[in-house]
């Protein structure tokens, strides 16, 4: 009888396969039935796996169990949660990437979150207003926002790391913002069995490939290479799943009066009267050109 477990990372058609519970992880390869339909595992796969009577690689996947999501660039399955991380202060944020991975996120039934690093910084003038002005920028788009100025006793890191706690979660965002610092933070004890900094560079922005770390909880992260450079039309997402992308839009306390609008200020859309921030109003439109009209 087949058990199951999670893809953590694959090499040459090999693959690390993890469990919380029972604990379980081991070596497989892919059944040949499977390699010769070119079915291709990728990381966060769930899969069925049998015993190989190999002991050099001891299992074998029988299967491939059905995905919540894939992303392509990164090849990643059944990410749950989308954590954007983003820096006030060295890189400023590029909101146009924040709003691009909300819509991607959502797009992929990904929980988008809001990771706000370099808080440390925000006693700056230009630093504390860059922090209020993504707060006021994202407050009414349904995502999660954390502030990390992450010491050990923070309530805030706790707090953040209770919302991953059984998920499997992706960070991303532009380069340097400290996304492999706060994995660092957060998880130092974690690899692919027990040192994310050998893995992740210590903040040396040194990922290459994807890999799940198991997290406690019973969830796993991804350091991920390939979230900054999303181009929408590249994604296949459409004006629609763009303009779905903005939880604002639902919310307006008056629709639009145009069923099926783009909401790019055409006479008569309404959009203009919603709540949504003046700023990402803007960027919305500057996406739109990105999209298959």
């Amino acid at each position: 009888m087949a058990d199951s477990a999670v893809i953590v990372r694959g090499v040459g058609g090999h693959y690390t396969l993890h469990r919380h519970d029972p604990p379980f992880q081991g070596l497989a390869y892919l059944r040949g039935i499977l390699r010769q339909e070119d079915i291709r595992p990728l990381v966060g796969d769930r899969v069925e796996y049998t015993s190989s009577q190999d002991p050099d690689i001891p299992f074998v996947v029988e299967k491939i169990l059905p995905r919540k999501n894939v992303s392509v660039r990164p090849a990643v399955a059944n990410i749950d949660s989308l954590i954007i991380t983003v820096s006030i202060f060295e890189p400023r944020p590029d909101y146009l990437l924040i709003d691009r991975l909300i819509v991607y996120a959502r797009k992929n039934h990904m929980e988008p979150l809001i990771l706000i690093t370099k808080m440390d910084l925000a006693k700056r003038r230009a630093a504390k207003r860059s922090s209020e002005q993504l707060l006021e920028n994202y407050a009414d788009a349904e995502a999660a926002i954390y502030e990390a100025g992450f010491g050990e006793a923070d309530a805030d890191l706790q707090r953040f790391k209770s919302h991953l706690a059984g998920k499997t979660v992706a960070f991303a965002g532009q380069s340097g913002v400290g996304k492999s610092t706060k994995l660092n933070e957060m998880f130092g004890e974690l690899s692919e069995t027990g040192a994310v900094s050998e893995k992740i560079g210590r903040g040396r922005h040194t990922t290459r490939e994807t890999t799940l770390y198991p997290i406690e909880g019973g969830g796993y992260v991804a350091d991920t290479p390939g979230f900054s450079v999303l181009n929408l039309a590249d994604l296949d997402i459409t004006w629609r799943d763009l303009r779905e992308g903005y939880a604002e839009f639902e919310k307006a306390s008056e629709p639009c009066r145009f069923e099926d609008c783009r909401h790019d200020g055409d006479m008569g859309c309404k959009i203009d009267e919603m709540t949504i921030h003046p700023e990402r109003l803007a960027r919305y439109r500057i996406l739109l050109q990105e999209t298959d009209f």
